[in-house]
């Protein structure tokens, strides 16, 4: 028995294939592909928002899906929990713990020591050193075998561990406005073709930025920070 992951199908959902630019036929080749990969005693987790139609079209969906099926539930995910209890799904969660993995729909950024994020949500949005995207546009229209999720975490080698609390408890000025970073520390660590640096902060969910060593990077993340406050101002 095999573990899968999958995340943002969207089922019935047409205008998401303009959105994250899918292929024509995109419903038929996610349901092929998970069919032909899930075994009906695999486990799969689905990172939520299965599906955007009336009820009558999402059970023909999830009907036509093997798998033992794990849903953490998704800001498109609307129906009541027993609903999707009594329709296709063995479990339904807001999130989900599996080692140190934590399953999310949304990225997290507050993680917890030792601990990784596995999330959706994210259409156009390539992983980091300490969060993994499984929305179906990043992985190919297909299941993502688990077990590669946890080999993204996986090598423990000095230069690709992610080092959190580096000392940096920055604040950045534009002007009179001062936006602080409280006291959360700036997450740093080599990419995973090991080829650039990632900066990241809790205080900035979405601000990455990438340098060729870390220094480079902390001060392309500053720049970024410095644009989205005149950018802030200016609205």
């Amino acid at each position: 028995m095999k573990q899968w992951i999958i995340s943002d199908t969207h089922f019935g959902h047409t205008s998401i294939g303009r959105f994250a630019g899918r292929p024509e036929g995109w419903q038929a080749t996610i349901t092929r592909n998970w069919k032909m990969m899930v075994d009906e005693n695999d486990t799969i987790y689905h990172l939520g928002d299965f599906s955007l139609c009336n009820k009558a079209d999402y059970r023909k969906y999830i009907e036509a899906l093997p798998g033992r099926k794990i849903l953490i539930l998704g800001n498109h995910d609307k129906f009541s929990r027993s609903f999707y209890l009594n329709n296709g799904w063995d479990l339904v969660v807001d999130s989900l713990t599996v080692g140190n993995l934590i399953l999310t729909h949304a990225p997290i950024m507050n993680l917890p020591n030792g601990y990784y994020n596995v999330h959706g949500h994210v259409h156009d949005g390539a992983h980091t050193v300490m969060r993994h995207n499984v929305c179906v546009d990043i992985i190919g229209l297909k299941p993502l075998n688990f077990a590669k999720v946890r080999s993204h975490f996986s090598n423990d080698t000095e230069e690709y561990s992610y080092r959190r609390g580096w000392g940096m408890k920055p604040s950045y000025g534009v002007g009179n406005d001062v936006l602080n970073c409280n006291d959360e520390y700036i997450e740093f660590g080599l990419s995973e073709d090991h080829g650039e640096w990632i900066v990241e902060c809790q205080t900035y969910p979405g601000i990455i930025a990438y340098g060729d060593d870390k220094h480079e990077a902390i001060d392309k993340f500053k720049e970024a920070v410095i644009s989205y406050l005149k950018d802030r101002d200016d609205e």
